[in-house]
């Protein structure tokens, strides 16, 4: 098994996420068990912390124009990425969904007029959320079994929102008994991870990796591969 993670300029375009496609395939012919991580699209994550700080100081119009523009950018990704129609139908119902909850947290921290590290650890949760949820779909819409995996569902933090420590007994348990049941290619929201009272949190800027380390820890992955396309 190999964990394949994805940087936020390797999934920060259509290009790029179908470049994704074509190496799951090719591991996939060569007989290799692959897990994918993925960031946020690029950039997608100061977008996100920016709208909230504007959101936060009452800055309606900038916050909104933020926002739309965070919506456009991954809605335009579907319809270019998904071509088959159920799962289109499918994706984007439930991309609605979950745009509609994004915009009530800013609604939220802009008629509270305050930006807490716990509300700041779930908004910026849906970058990861959104990148891995289209990445997933692409892959079905290509025929393979893309499989979308909420971190949060599986790896178990203190209540340190921005910054989290994982329980890594917990969390191990958690992704073992997860994967006996797969059957596919699980695409995996890097950065997030939930504490004991189900709040979102993070494992600190650049915690995607940490997240494919996480995940190929537990696994006992032979290698855990981290994607980009830049230098360093």
């Amino acid at each position: 098994m190999k964990v394949l993670k994805f940087g936020g300029t390797s999934v920060g375009s259509i290009e790029n996420i179908k470049r994704i496609i074509e190496i799951v395939r090719k591991e996939k012919e060569q007989g290799e068990e692959v897990v994918l991580v993925c960031s946020a699209f690029s950039k997608v994550t100061d977008q996100l912390i920016n709208a909230g700080k504007l959101a936060e100081k009452k800055d309606n119009v900038t916050y909104l124009e933020i926002f739309e523009s965070f919506k456009d950018r991954h809605r335009v990704a579907i319809e270019a990425l998904i071509t088959d129609a159920e799962v289109k139908k499918e994706m984007l119902e439930e991309f609605i969904d979950s745009m509609l909850r994004v915009e009530d947290i800013l609604k939220g921290i802009n008629l509270l007029g305050e930006l807490s590290d716990k509300t700041l650890a779930q908004l910026v949760s849906y970058g990861e959320r959104f990148s891995s949820f289209i990445v997933a779909g692409a892959l079905r819409s290509a025929g393979q079994h893309g499989i979308y995996v909420n971190a949060t569902k599986l790896i178990r933090t203190d209540a340190n929102f921005l910054s989290a420590k994982v329980n890594f007994d917990k969390t191990n348990k958690n992704i073992l008994d997860f994967f006996e049941a797969v059957n596919g290619v699980a695409v995996i929201t890097g950065f997030i991870g939930c504490d004991e009272n189900g709040n979102v949190t993070t494992l600190g800027r650049g915690g995607s990796d940490y997240t494919a380390a996480i995940f190929g820890a537990a696994l006992k992955a032979d290698a855990i591969e981290i994607w980009t396309d830049v230098n360093g």
